[in-house]
Parts: structure tokens; C-alpha cells; sequence
């Protein structure tokens, strides 16, 4: 139902060759807690799975649903158009940033990012991935569960690099070894990003605090070259 709601918006005069791209959707964090009014992010990466490279001449429209429904602005349909180079095999990162919800029903649905690229169709599998979130009324949860909530780590297993987000500012991620061994902290304002080029393979720990030194969450990521 998602997929065909957005094939109305998104599928206009494209050319029809086969190529394949695949999205996952990063943020908000499966099982993550909307609250009506609150603003939230939502952030994807798009990657080429085809046989020849994307260049600013291709266009990829991404588009978003909330439920049953086109996650919209101004009684408008968000899209985002990617027009830029994207080698075989790489991907780019896009994101909505500030969003805010008004719903009439509280409750658990889903959200979905959702990419058609030329003459590609929204039956495709990789073309949409979601995340099951709860809409809520009430916060309910302290400032500290609902950040934790947001907090996502991507991709794990990782290889050159790690990417950290939460609906945080002015926070930090520290990582350590499996034996307690300070590795790295690093400033977290929505986003961070951590350069694995110095770890060996294994598991380490992370924690996420706020300004105040305060933690907010404590999990484990994989290093696999």
C-alpha cells in the first residue's frame, strides 16, 4: 500500500532501462517514540546496486510515508531529488531534518523511505525500507529514554567507519575495548562520525552521554574488515 501510494507521486516521465538501487532508511531508530509536536530527523542512504555508475544526469526521487499515508509539508508530498555521481557499489547519504508531526490517533505504524530512480518500479524490495515507530500524545518516557530511543549506530558490522545518531545536541560517543580501554570520544550533535581505520576487528562498547556527562545509552558495535 505504501509503495503504491508513492508510485502516484513519484513515477512521472522516466525512462525505462534497468537499474538497481537500494535504500535503508537510518533514522528514526526502529522502535523509536514520536511525540506529536517534537521535532525528529529522518536520515537514509541511497546506494547503487547496478551494473554502471549514476551520474548527476540520473535522478533519484526519495519519498516518505507514515502509516498508510505520503508523509507530507504544506499539504504537499515531501521528495527529495539526488542528482550527483554515485560509483558502483557507493552510496550517499540524504536526510529531513526538523520535522514535526500532528496526528489525531496515538499508537504504533511505521515509516518508510521510499527511492525510484528513472524507469525502476516500487515493487523492486530494495526500493523502500522501514522502521516501526510509536506515535504519542503524552511524553511519557524522561528526556534520557527518548534520546535513547533515536540513538542508532550504522552500518554493524562495520568497516572504514561508523556513523552515530540520536536526536541529541552537544552530547558525546566514547568508545572503549572489551577490556575497558578508552579508545575515543567524540563530539555528537544529531550525527558523528567515528574513522575505524585504526581498529582492529572485534567488538567494542560504546556509550552516548548528553552535555551534562549524563548517560543515555551503553551498546556494542562490530569492527569486520
Amino acid at each position: 500500500m505504501k509503495k503504491l501510494l508513492l508510485s502516484i507521486s513519484l513515477l512521472t516521465a522516466f525512462t525505462a532501462f534497468s537499474q538497481d538501487i537500494s535504500i535503508t532508511l537510518n533514522t528514526p531508530a526502529n522502535g523509536a517514540t514520536i511525540l506529536q509536536g517534537q521535532s525528529f530527523n529522518v536520515s537514509y542512504t541511497v546506494k547503487n546496486v547496478g551494473t554502471r555508475a549514476l551520474t548527476s544526469a540520473d535522478s533519484i526521487l526519495v519519498g516518505f510515508t507514515l502509516g498508510n499515508s505520503i508523509l507530507q509539508s504544506g499539504g504537499s508530498p515531501i521528495i527529495q531529488l539526488i542528482n550527483t555521481n554515485i560509483p558502483i557499489g557507493d552510496s550517499v547519504n540524504g536526510a529531513l531534518n526538523g520535522l514535526s508531526l500532528t496526528f489525531q490517533q496515538a499508537g504504533n505504524t511505521s515509516i518508510c523511505a521510499i527511492a525510484l530512480l528513472d524507469g525502476d518500479t516500487v515493487n523492486d524490495d530494495d526500493n523502500a525500507d522501514c522502521a516501526s515507530i510509536t506515535l504519542s500524545f503524552n511524553a511519557g518516557l524522561s528526556d534520557q529514554e527518548r534520546i535513547a530511543s533515536t540513538i542508532k549506530a550504522f552500518p554493524n558490522p562495520a568497516e572504514t567507519q561508523i556513523t552515530f545518531s540520536a536526536e541529541l545536541t552537544n552530547g558525546f560517543v566514547t568508545v572503549y575495548d572489551l577490556t575497558g580501554r578508552l579508545l575515543n570520544t567524540i563530539s555528537l550533535n544529531q550525527e558523528a562520525v567515528l574513522d575505524l581505520s585504526t581498529f582492529d576487528n572485534g567488538i567494542y562498547i560504546y556509550t552516548i552521554t548528553n552535555e551534562k556527562n549524563e548517560l543515555i545509552k551503553t551498546a556494542k558495535f562490530t569492527v569486520s574488515k
